[in-house]
Parts: structure tokens; sequence; C-alpha cells
């Protein structure tokens, strides 16, 4: 008994460790940081190492998992779960077509992070595989952070644009939206642990502190409107009380008063610059309109597609096919697409109805919230499917499994983790 508990202590640690550094690693790329100098350049190369070895670890651990563990099994064996084993199928042979080597390194670290969840979910369950991606994103964006004030040279991300206007945003350890969209999901978790007491306030105030910072400096529009709403589906229970809709329906009212006192005043050219600059980078209105260039960038996508519908490009490929257009699709349908054609777009389809039905009907706010973040995400953004899967694309594919049941199916590892993060009374 104590042999099999130490093995079973060893597989909570090994499983919350490579899921934090699965979220911590996957977005991680100094070497697109401010500038293209050559010892950002080199400094990729420890990272893309860090992220095999995690990868190779996952791999390990989640075979263990299905071989050990019918629960696992039972997730992949969901419909759910052949949808994403059928994606990754067609991301394997779409290599034999692709035209660049990088497509089949990219659907083998897929491959081991898709077996490394059901592993995770039944070894730490929903509670303790969230704390692991809480922990991944709280190191990234501490690190982001750190850079951003400390070493401004690989910390800030210098983006220019076509009128001259020069924006710094956070960048250091990846693209400034990669970088939002980890800190902004650190915020939605934290959230949810606040909810469940595991937190005091003072540790609730400070990460709550960190990862808005983050958001903030990163300035990833479309990453703080996902996480606002997402927030408030995080909160339906307790919106939909007296309390809460009493505070809501005071602040729609104090909002409109204000709005009227300032419309009163003569106020309107400040009330508009204020709102261009919450929406836009530059103040210019043109750049919500044309979505920040991304329609030209859908556009050439659409293009790209109809030339190889079938077989795709291989994964990777959007650097080479776009590299005139930010070397990347800005869509999560668009990402699959192009990558391994309409097959593999149609699937993920499939998947992104069903979180979009979760989002409606799973009893569980967190898995409604975060199904939500992402498609809202995804509408500007690749979000899933990322080279080194990052926090969005670890959650992407949790929240596709665990609502195969609405009853959690019996766990046949520690939980231990569950244990030690248990609410308090």
């Amino acid at each position: 008994m104590s042999l099999s508990l130490t093995s079973r202590q060893l597989m909570t640690v090994l499983c919350f460790f490579i899921l934090m550094m699965g979220a911590f690693s996957g977005p991680l790329d100094v070497s697109e940081g401010g500038s293209g100098e050559t010892a950002m350049r080199v400094a990729k190369a420890p990272s893309v190492l860090l992220k095999l070895v995690n990868a190779g670890m996952a791999c390990l651990v989640g075979l263990w998992g299905l071989a050990s563990l019918p629960s696992a099994r039972k997730y992949l064996a969901s419909l759910p779960g052949l949808v994403l084993c059928m994606i990754a199928l067609i991301f394997l042979m779409t290599c034999l077509t692709s035209i660049t080597s990088a497509s089949l390194p990219i659907a083998l670290v897929f491959i081991a992070y898709l077996l490394l969840i059901p592993t995770c979910l039944v070894v730490l369950d929903l509670r303790g595989s969230m704390a692991a991606v809480l922990a991944g994103c709280l190191l990234f964006t501490c690190a982001a952070l750190f850079l951003y004030y400390f070493v401004p040279r690989l910390g800030v991300f210098i983006e220019e644009f076509d009128d001259g206007v020069i924006i710094e945003r956070l960048g250091g350890l990846s693209q400034p939206n990669h970088t939002g969209r980890t800190a902004l999901i650190g915020l939605l978790l934290t959230t949810y642990f606040v909810r469940l007491r595991s937190l005091s306030w003072r540790v609730s105030l400070g990460l709550f502190t960190l990862f808005l910072l983050a958001g903030v400096l990163a300035m990833s529009r479309t990453a703080m409107l996902g996480v606002a709403i997402c927030l408030v589906v995080l909160n339906l229970d307790l919106i939909f009380t007296r309390v809460g809709l009493t505070a809501c329906w005071l602040g729609v009212v104090g909002g409109l008063a204000g709005l009227f006192v300032l419309l009163a005043m003569g106020g309107e050219e400040a009330l508009a610059k204020k709102v261009l600059g919450a929406v836009t980078k530059t103040g210019d209105l043109e750049e919500v309109t044309q979505v920040t260039g991304r329609s030209d960038i859908w556009e050439r996508t659409i293009k790209l597609i109809r030339g190889r519908p079938l077989q795709g490009y291989g994964l990777g490929a959007n650097k080479i096919m776009l590299i005139d257009h930010l070397q990347s699709t800005h869509n999560i349908l668009l990402h699959p697409t192009l990558a391994a054609g309409i097959f593999a777009g149609g699937l993920t389809l499939l998947l992104l109805l069903w979180n979009l039905a979760n989002v409606f009907t799973y009893p569980n706010l967190l898995i409604r919230a975060l199904s939500a973040y992402i498609l809202i995400s995804g509408l500007t953004e690749d979000t899933i499917y990322e080279t080194f899967p990052g926090a969005c694309t670890l959650l992407w594919i949790i929240c596709c499994l665990w609502p195969i049941e609405r009853h959690r199916p019996q766990s046949d590892g520690a939980g231990l983790l569950s244990m030690w993060m248990r609410p308090r009374a």
C-alpha cells in the first residue's frame, strides 16, 4: 500500500509539473521580442529544447495513463475524443504533402499533449489541472513583466504602423497577443479559485494585479474583451441573485447618468477620444473597421485554401505562406484549414460547436467561461493548434473532453491535488 501511494503521488507530481510547463513553455519564443538581434535568436534554442523535452514527457505519461487508467481511455473514446484523434491523424497524413519539414514535429507534439490531457483529468481532476495551468500562466507572466521593466531590450515589443505611430507593448517571452492571452487566462483561473475559496485574499489580490497589468501592457483587445465577457459567465450564479441584479441595475443607471451629464457639459469630443483610445492602439477608427489589417489576411488565407483545399500546406506553413501577412491566419478556423485542409477545418468546427453548446448548457461555470473565451479569442487569433500547445490549446482540449458526462467519471488516480486544494470552510 505504501508503494502504491508513492507511485500515485509521483504521477500526480509529474502530471502537475508537465501541464504547468506546457502552459509556460508553449507560447515561449524570446526571438519574437522587440527586435531581431542575434542574441535573441540564439536565446530561442534553449526554449525549443525545453518544449521538446516537456512534450516527450507528456507523451510518456499520457501513454502510461491510457495503458493503466480506464477512465483516461474513456475520455479519448468519447465522441469529442475521437474527433480530436481524427484531427491528429489528418495532421500526420498532411505531413506527406507539406511544404515545410516542421509539420511532422508539430503534429507529434500536438499528439503528445492530446495523450496527456485525459491522464491529467483523471489523476489531477479538473481543479488540479486548472491549478497546473494557472501556475504555468503565472510563471510566464512574471517572467514577461520582469523583462519588460528590467530588460526592455528584450521585454518591449515595438509595433510600427503605416502612419508612423509607434506603440510599445509587453512582449519579452512571446508576441504580445500570446502574452496577453496567457495573462488573462491566468486572471480567469484566479477568479475560479477565489470562488472556490482556495486562495487567501492577499494571494488573490497579488495575482489579479499581475495578470491585469500584463493584459493591459500587452494591449490585446480581443483577449481583454473575451475575459471581460467570460468573467460575467463565470459569476452568473452570483449575478442572478437579488443583490447581483440590484448591483447591475445600479451600475447601468449610474453609467447612463454619467454619460448624460458628460454630454450635457459638451464633452462629446473627450468622450469619443476615450472610447477610441479604449478600443484602438492608435486612436484611429479605421483600425477597428479593418480589424487591424486582419481582413486582408483573411482574404489572402482564403485564396491560399482554394489552391489546396484537401491537403492544405502543412502545420507551420502559415509562417511561409503568409510571410507578408504577419505569418498567421488570425482565425481559429482558417488556421487548421490552411494547415491540413477542409476536413481538419470541418472537424474543428464540430468541436467548436460542441464548445458553444456547453457555453449555454453545461453546469460547470468554469468550463462555460473557458469555452466562451476560446471562441471569442478565436475570432481574430489562431488561439489553438499552436506550434507548441500553450494554455489556450491545453484548456481547449480539456473543455472538449471534460463535459462528456454531466458527472465526473470515477477516478482511477490519486486525486491528491484536489485534497491539497480543498476549499476552506
